[in-house]
């Protein structure tokens, strides 16, 4: 529509160019008619010779920040061709796909002459969670405004956006201790909590199980792991990814925060959630900031359910006799409370 108004404002005052040099037969106004003619061929034809040598580009490679930290987004429009450009459009799509959050920006940056001109736009999430921005398209409007041209990109950065690294939870300790009950191994295939520490030669009385059969296949002999069950001084914890938006969000704070206590403090411990995507029960050995950041970052990628209390059903149902600890939405979990988050999440001693 605004090329449409252009194109007509010009209209206009050519023709009231043409109209006074009719009448008044001045040098002036047939040499502006001159002009007046060339110019939109000009001006259209430059934006196409830019719109070849233009492009854009993000700095820097995928960044963590800490939630309530603005971050900037650092991006280069380089213009190699000798045509100045005063509108040049950068199309961003920014999503958090853990939340479902999706937005689009438009930044109108100029585009100098044989130069690079480095902007910073500064963004701020609502949510933890890997925050994409991806440009597809850059559009260019000639002087004159008579056409917008577009040229397709592919850009592409992330943001993985943490917890803050102190968030105090003060837990129960006496609920904290009779959390802690020994991990039996569950009969079923791919859910015991144990932890393979070594792999060794077969010997008589090795369970079937324990043996590697990829490593046996290509050693010709047989193989197993040895595995180190995880003792009673080690809590489960069990995430549930459930809610959204907001409860959601305080509830990866809250496992966050109890986490973190728990390194705090030497308590060993593991972190785990039910997958929708690989429907399975997804469990970390945490033990140190890092690989806790690691974790949360695993998170992000998975999908949340929309049932309260599925991560609860599927570990009952796995593990039966199992005490764990359970960070989901309050009120709706029984159990010893260990916690409590912003009034919005638990943290209560489950099972037997």
């Amino acid at each position: 529509m605004k090329q449409v108004f252009s194109i007509l404002r010009y209209a206009v005052f050519y023709l009231l160019n043409l109209f006074m040099l009719l009448f008044l037969h001045s040098y002036f106004n047939f040499l502006l008619l001159i002009v007046l003619t060339v110019l939109p061929f000009l001006s259209v034809g430059c934006a196409f010779a830019a719109l070849y040598f233009i492009s854009a580009s993000f700095e820097g490679t995928k960044e963590r920040l800490a939630f309530g930290e603005p971050f900037l987004l650092k991006i280069v429009v380089r213009n190699n061709s000798v045509v100045p450009l005063l509108n040049v459009w950068l199309n961003l799509a920014v999503e958090n796909a853990f939340f479902g959050i999706r937005g689009t920006h438009t930044l109108n940056i100029p585009a100098f002459v044989k130069q690079n001109n480095p902007v910073k736009y500064e963004l701020l999430s609502e949510y933890l969670g890997v925050v994409s921005v991806d440009a597809t398209e850059i559009t260019v409007m000639d002087w004159l405004g008579f056409v917008r041209l577009h040229k397709k990109i592919s850009l592409h950065k992330e943001y993985v956006i943490v917890p803050e690294e102190h968030i105090s939870m003060e837990p129960d300790d006496t609920a904290v201790a009779y959390g802690m009950t020994e991990a039996e191994e569950n009969p079923k295939e791919g859910y015991d909590f144990s932890e393979v520490t070594d792999v060794r030669e077969y010997q008589p009385g090795d369970r079937l199980q324990n043996i590697h059969w990829k490593l046996s296949a290509k050693k010709d002999e047989i193989m197993v792991k040895e595995r180190e069950s995880l003792s009673s001084s080690r809590m489960m914890v069990l995430v549930e990814l459930e809610s959204a938006g907001a409860v959601l969000n305080d509830i990866l704070m809250a496992a966050y925060g109890i986490a973190h206590d728990f390194l705090e403090g030497h308590t060993s411990f593991t972190l785990s959630y039910w997958s929708i995507k690989e429907q399975e029960l997804k469990t970390s050995t945490v033990s140190s900031h890092y690989e806790l950041c690691d974790w949360m970052e695993q998170v992000y990628y998975e999908q949340p359910y929309k049932e309260d209390g599925l991560g609860r059903q599927m570990m009952q149902q796995l593990f039966p006799q199992m005490r764990f600890l359970a960070v989901g939405k309050a009120g709706s979990m029984q159990g010893q409370t260990v916690f409590s988050y912003k009034q919005s999440v638990e943290g209560r001693i489950c099972g037997d």
